[in-house]
């Protein structure tokens, strides 16, 4: 929905890159730190990835999202979440890119922020349960 496939897209190019003999949770930490290095990424009109984070103790990956113009817009978000919710599942369950994640059943958690107040507007927290 989102168009996180950039995303995706640059961890599986990672992943190619990274030797098969690391850690898993080593490699998702690099991952997001070289993802990081190119951020802010434009996912699509009015949304920038600011930055990806890998917690290993929780085995969480988090993306961090910078709403902008119409959709710096609490109420309306807060009106369509479960729809953004949905999306976001259903892209999951559906990327061959996140396999790696998928098969490690790593949470992923979604968070954005308004660019107007730099307040979190809401958050999505997908565990593994929930795209399996």
């Amino acid at each position: 929905m989102f168009g996180i496939k950039s995303i995706y897209c640059f961890s599986l190019l990672v992943f190619a890159l990274v030797s098969c003999s690391h850690n898993k949770k080593d490699v998702f930490m690099n991952v997001a730190k070289e993802y990081t290095k190119k951020c802010p990424v434009k996912i699509a009109n009015n949304i920038l990835c600011d930055s990806m984070k890998y917690d290993a103790a929780r085995n969480m990956n988090t993306y961090y999202y910078v709403l902008s113009g119409p959709l710096d817009n609490s109420a309306a978000v807060a009106q369509n979440k479960s729809q953004v919710e949905g999306a976001l599942i259903q892209e999951l369950r559906n990327s061959i890119d996140l396999k790696p994640y998928k098969d490690f059943n790593t949470t992923m958690l979604y968070i954005y922020y308004s660019n107007s107040s730099h307040k979190e507007i809401f958050r999505v927290n997908i565990p593994s349960r929930l795209y399996k």
